[in-house]
């Protein structure tokens, strides 16, 4: 997976959609999860 980019995991898996994006540094990941009406987003950063 190339920095700066958004990966899907999976284009359908329980009618949900995920994603994850690097930061061009590759040191902030943020995961997002499409729920019902709604966009959850988390973000975590690697030392």
């Amino acid at each position: 997976m190339n920095p700066g980019k958004a990966n899907a995991i999976s284009p359908e898996f329980g009618k949900r959609t995920y994603a994850i994006n690097y930061s061009n540094d590759g040191k902030k990941i943020a995961f997002n999860q499409e729920v019902e009406s709604h966009v959850q987003i988390f973000v975590a950063e690697r030392p």
